[in-house]
């Protein structure tokens, strides 16, 4: 029976009623799109970007996988982070510019090394946001715990462009390796495994716009049953009070 009250209160006033369901597809418009100048006025609020990833082994000339006890073992974990540091150079990050075909300006870098902070406090993560690069390619390596192995991650405008930044970015720890960048000599450094390279979205949910807009209704529709229910008991109230006046049985 209740339900049926809800469906005739909201069918006594139609025009509210498509009024909201009209506020409703809006809402759900406006969070999943955004109003574009030129046709068409609705343009998916979508970004679709691209990223790819690859592992990198840090060794030394004489490699050091098949003897753990040979010189220079205990060292090349600290010596591949000092290579990944080095991507977060200006030099470094111009010479990856040059060789994907855009401005230095358009390429950021973050090393694993200096991205978490020591010490968890609000201060330090504050700092850590304020420094990390916002650049359509953006490239970050980090560390596998313990071990001389960099894992590169690229993000780019496109899948292609992930894919030549990331190439770039191996060529470019290569060189740095090889140039004895790393302290105490050169390392070499050798891929483990193909790039992995995708495409992903972001922003323009549709489960969220969708939502949205039953948010909207149903606060709507709970708006005008309240509204109805209100009418009612004050027609009821003044029927009451004009039968009592006239004398007639209440």
């Amino acid at each position: 029976m209740e339900s049926v009250s809800i469906l005739r209160a909201l069918t006594r006033r139609p025009l509210l009623l498509a009024l909201g369901v009209a506020l409703a597809i809006a809402v759900g418009l406006l969070a999943a799109c955004r109003v574009s100048s030129s046709p068409p006025f609705l343009a998916s609020k979508a970004t679709s970007s691209g990223f790819a990833g690859r592992r990198l082994l840090v060794d030394t000339p004489e490699s050091l996988i098949a003897d753990a006890q040979a010189k220079g073992a205990t060292a090349i974990v600290i010596r591949a982070t000092v290579l990944a540091d080095l991507l977060t150079s200006e030099a470094m990050q111009a010479r990856i510019a040059r060789a994907i075909g855009v401005a230095p300006s358009e390429v950021g870098a973050v090393a694993s090394t200096i991205a978490v902070p020591e010490t968890e406090s609000p201060l330090a993560k504050q700092v850590l946001e304020a420094n990390r690069p916002i650049a359509p390619y953006t490239v970050s390596v980090g560390l596998e715990a313990g071990q001389p192995i960099l894992a590169i991650q690229a993000v780019a405008p496109d899948p292609r462009g992930a894919a030549r930044l990331i190439a770039a970015t191996t060529a470019a720890l290569a060189a740095a390796g090889r140039n004895g960048g790393p302290a105490r000599g050169p390392v070499r450094v050798v891929r483990l495994g193909a790039a992995q390279v995708g495409a992903r979205q972001a922003g323009g949910g549709k489960k969220k716009a969708a939502l949205a807009a039953l948010a909207v209704l149903v606060l709507w529709c709970g708006g005008l049953v309240a509204a109805d229910g209100v009418a009612r008991r004050r027609r009821a109230g003044s029927a009451g009070a004009w039968a009592g006046e006239s004398g007639a049985p209440v």
